[in-house]
């Protein structure tokens, strides 16, 4: 009876285990961050600092971006100006305040928000600073100047650094009348 009932259990263990059911998979290992480049600063959205964005926040369409970015600007009156590549909001210069980007980055977490200006897409403001380092040392997305030659808002996805998620980039217009001044990139992480 013991031989029966050890090979009876030997029986139901094995068939158990080639069926997967009775076990728990193994747990997958966390995911590694990739190595940053050296290209980018700490806090770009493909940077290793803190946890990836793209676990905790939630997918946004362009609209709901340009939506949320139009809310915040509204906090700004006054028309757009430009003089050479120093931007103004009403009587608010953006150029070495950055209050604007980090107004936008703070409305859409997990944001990096730059503000283009002018024919060849300079950046003048940018939540991702480093201490003594010029801006434009980072290139400008293409995407920025043929926002502003179109002068309508255009998106587009990208890859992070080493895999860790997809963005939204979105590239909404400065416009000052009729022209177009600028663009306002926010690169957001989907979930």
């Amino acid at each position: 009876m013991f031989k029966k009932l050890t090979v009876s259990v030997a029986v139901l263990s094995l068939t158990l285990a080639l069926a997967g059911c009775g076990s728990t998979p193994a747990p997958k290992p966390p995911a590694q961050q990739p190595q940053a480049s050296a290209q980018l600063p700490p806090g770009h959205p493909g940077s290793t600092t803190g946890q990836s964005a793209a676990v905790t926040t939630p997918k946004y369409s362009q609209s709901q971006v340009e939506s949320m970015v139009n809310a915040v600007l509204k906090k700004y009156p006054g028309d757009w100006k430009i003089s050479g590549t120093t931007l103004s909001k009403g009587s608010y210069t953006e150029n070495k305040n950055y209050n604007i980007v980090d107004d936008i980055g703070s409305a859409i977490p997990g944001a990096m928000v730059s503000i283009f200006v002018g024919d060849n897409a300079t950046r003048i403001s940018s939540t991702v600073r480093m201490s003594g380092s010029d801006m434009n040392s980072y290139p400008s997305p293409p995407e920025a100047a043929q926002a502003i030659k179109a002068g309508k808002t255009i998106s587009s996805d990208a890859a992070g650094m080493g895999g860790t998620g997809t963005y939204l980039q979105v590239f909404i217009p400065i416009k000052s009348g009729s022209k177009t001044i600028g663009v306002i990139m926010a690169d957001v992480p989907q979930a």
